[in-house]
């Protein structure tokens, strides 16, 4: 073939049975390259792309936004009050799911990096019952308080 292959073409072809791919003349294999060549790229506004890590391979999230060039005869762009509804709760939910990645992809990064966001009651200090010290000679030689039978450590954040 004197012009150059298509990449859909291939990956459609390795499909196809053997049998199947050798019954194609070069005529035919030509004729589908070129038809595949003249299938205009689409081109968005908006492309964003994005691997998500979780569990297994994890997943992915695609956000495309553009002008509308569909036929308006489509089914769902018929304008109707029903369409429109449709339309409305498919964003709705759309952008519902992308606040939930992102929180949850927000929040990860957060957990990593142990900057979590903290209340001024988190970073209060509660005493802590030491259990293992027994008696109040081993619990004050290690700077913590006797009290009522237990050893408590007040220096220590409830959070270690």
């Amino acid at each position: 073939m004197d012009h150059p292959q298509h990449p859909l073409v291939h990956r459609i072809l390795d499909q196809l049975p053997p049998e199947t791919y050798a019954s194609f003349s070069t005529h035919q294999l030509s004729a589908l390259h070129q038809a595949a060549r003249s299938i205009p790229k689409t081109r968005h506004g908006i492309e964003i792309r994005q691997s998500l890590p979780g569990p297994g391979r994890g997943f992915y999230l695609v956000l495309l936004a553009g002008r509308e060039k569909r036929d308006r005869r489509r089914p769902g762009q018929t304008g109707t009050q029903a369409g429109l509804i449709a339309r409305l709760a498919t964003v709705a939910v759309s952008l519902m799911g992308s606040g939930i990645v992102f929180a949850l992809s927000y929040g990860r990064q957060q957990l990593a990096t142990g900057h979590l966001p903290t209340s001024p009651a988190a970073n209060e200090v509660h005493p802590t019952v030491v259990p293992f010290k027994g008696s109040q000679a081993e619990c004050e030689r290690t700077h913590r308080e006797w009290h009522q039978g237990h050893c408590l450590d007040r220096d220590h954040s409830h959070r270690f």
